[in-house]
C-alpha cells in the first residue's frame, strides 16, 4: 500500500514468487543473480559493483536489506555513498 505515496525498487538474487507478485503490482525489480547467499568472492565482488551502479542510478533516500548477503554488500555500499540503511534480520 505504500507504493503510492513513495518510489519503491526492489532487487532480488533470483526470480521467484514474490519477484512475480510485486512486478504484476507495478512494483519496480531489478534481479541481481550474482546476489546469492553462497559465498564466492568474485560474485559477490560483481554483486557489489552492481548493487552499487543500481543504487547509484537510482538514488535512494534510504536502502533496506534483509538477507545476510544483501545486508552485508547493502551496508557497505550505503556507507560508501553515504546513505541511511535499515538491515532487518530474519530467520
Amino acid at each position: 500500500h505504500l507504493q503510492h505515496r513513495f518510489n519503491f525498487h526492489c532487487v532480488f538474487g533470483e526470480n521467484g514468487v514474490v519477484e512475480r507478485h510485486l512486478r504484476e503490482r507495478g512494483v519496480e525489480v531489478t534481479v541481481v543473480r550474482e546476489l546469492r547467499s553462497t559465498i564466492n568472492p568474485l560474485k559477490d565482488i560483481s554483486a557489489w559493483r552492481n548493487l552499487r551502479t543500481l543504487i547509484r542510478n537510482l538514488q535512494p533516500q534510504l536502502i533496506h536489506v534483509h538477507s545476510s548477503k544483501a545486508g552485508m554488500l547493502g551496508r557497505l555500499i550505503a556507507q560508501h555513498l553515504k546513505l541511511p540503511c535499515i538491515y532487518t534480520v530474519h530467520g
